[in-house]
């Protein structure tokens, strides 16, 4: 059995609107409208072992890792980029080849699009 670390890029879609409480932990980043969608996106400040060939795994790392955030007072779902054994991690990010860009939690845009693409993730 192979075992490394992995460290697990996280990803999840919003869509803007205006703000339902005073204080949120994220904010839209700057530029974006009421309604637009978009992405964030961060890396895991731990690691996980990389024994298991479940998705789910993942995905619930990347979770607890990210406990505490929300989005106008909302929880947020957040999914692992990575693939397994089966699992494409576009397939597990969901919505690739969209026209929605892609932010780290500061506000600041990384990727245009979740394309192959110039300018996509």
């Amino acid at each position: 059995m192979r075992f490394s670390l992995r460290s697990l890029l996280a990803v999840m879609t919003i869509t803007a609107f205006a703000p339902l409480a005073p204080a949120v932990d994220l904010l839209t980043p700057a530029g974006l409208n009421p309604g637009d969608t978009f992405r964030f996106i961060f890396v895991t400040t731990g690691t996980l072992d990389a024994t298991s060939s479940d998705i789910a795994d993942d995905n619930l790392f990347v979770q607890n890792d990210a406990a505490g955030y929300t989005y106008n007072v909302q929880p947020i779902t957040w999914k692992a980029i990575g693939s397994l054994s089966g699992v494409d991690a576009r397939d597990n990010v969901g919505g690739f080849n969209t026209n929605v860009p892609v932010y780290l939690l500061t506000g600041t845009k990384v990727a245009n699009d979740l394309t192959t693409g110039t300018g996509g993730l």
